[in-house]
């Protein structure tokens, strides 16, 4: 009889221990934020200062398509300095991540493609701004234009890029955060 009774405390004892056991939590993935404008302001010594949008009612991520999407119409051959600027419009007041890409910026990596690649209605990027590891974030940068004609300009804003120094979504890696392509125009 005193062996079950050892018995029995020893497995509530058990029983005990594994009921208060804390389970492990699984750790939170950052919250990726709603994006819903992203805006292009470009600027040249001349006083030139424009800016272009493209707005998707409810975020690039949901599928749904663009609701507003500017012409970009610029001079030919000519060299403008450019500024993104990333907004979610849903929110109440808007809220600029503009600050949070950048304050993150070892996280996120913005890439261009120009329709044509070259000739008449293309652009071409150089010079982007770093990230706090001295690698590519491209948020601002130089857009240079080639000669008259329609083209387009895509904006891919990769999160977590798993190459830094990739040029296109599928070399850069990652997350993509922002995808717009906006019409341009070369005058």
């Amino acid at each position: 009889m005193k062996k079950n009774i050892v018995i029995a405390i020893a497995c509530i004892s058990m029983l005990t221990f594994a009921a208060c056991k804390k389970e492990k939590s699984a750790p939170t993935p950052d919250e990726q934020e709603l994006i819903t404008t992203v805006k292009i302001t470009l600027s040249d010594d001349a006083g030139f200062n424009q800016t272009f949008e493209y707005k998707v009612e409810n975020g690039f991520s949901s599928g749904t398509s663009a609701i507003e999407i500017d012409t970009v119409k610029l001079n030919a051959n000519k060299t403008y300095s450019a500024v993104l600027t990333v907004l979610n419009e849903k929110a109440s007041p808007v809220e600029d991540i503009t600050a949070e890409i950048i304050e993150k910026s070892y996280e996120h990596l913005f890439v261009f493609a120009s329709a044509p690649a070259s000739g008449n209605g293309s652009v071409s990027v150089a010079d982007g701004n770093k990230d706090s590891n001295g690698k590519p974030l491209n948020q601002t940068f130089q857009l240079t234009t080639s000669t008259a004609g329609k083209g387009t300009f895509r904006v891919t804003l990769m999160h977590q890029p798993t190459d830094k120094n990739g040029t296109t979504p599928e070399t850069a890696g990652g997350e993509t955060d922002l995808d717009a392509t906006f019409p341009i125009s070369l005058q």
